[in-house]
């Protein structure tokens, strides 16, 4: 029996009708991060701290339909490419920003309307 744990990249790709600069503001900008959930789930925490080596703390609150829990992370950003790319590791945290398990992403905005999102499985496997 192996004890070898198997790793999965993950990319979501979200087609946006905005400008990039817009775009960007939704990664940045606390009062637009706010704002990326659907109408059930809300964000009453956005404390960004958006520069390369800082860490921001975001909560997302689920619906009573889904048990109104609040889920916490952290991005703690590696690279800041303004208007074209962000990477970042996230820690699933408790609302003091205690991690747990991390995993990295990246962020990059490809062209007016595309933002890309990567959870490359080994570290210097971003996908361009």
């Amino acid at each position: 029996m192996s004890t070898e744990t198997k790793t999965h990249d993950v990319v979501v790709t979200r087609l946006f009708d905005a400008p990039v600069e817009q775009v960007w503001k939704a990664w940045s900008d606390p009062q637009y991060v706010m704002q990326w959930w659907d109408n059930r789930f809300t964000c009453p925490l956005a404390e960004m701290d958006f520069r390369q080596g800082g860490t921001s703390l975001v909560c997302m609150r689920a619906p009573q339909e889904f048990g109104g829990q609040d889920m916490y992370n952290t991005w703690t950003y590696i690279t800041i490419l303004p208007l074209q790319r962000i990477e970042y590791i996230l820690n699933f945290t408790d609302k003091g920003g205690m991690h747990s398990t991390p995993s990295k992403w990246a962020c990059r905005l490809a062209s007016r309307r595309k933002c890309s999102i990567s959870t490359p499985s080994r570290p210097g496997q971003w996908q361009d």
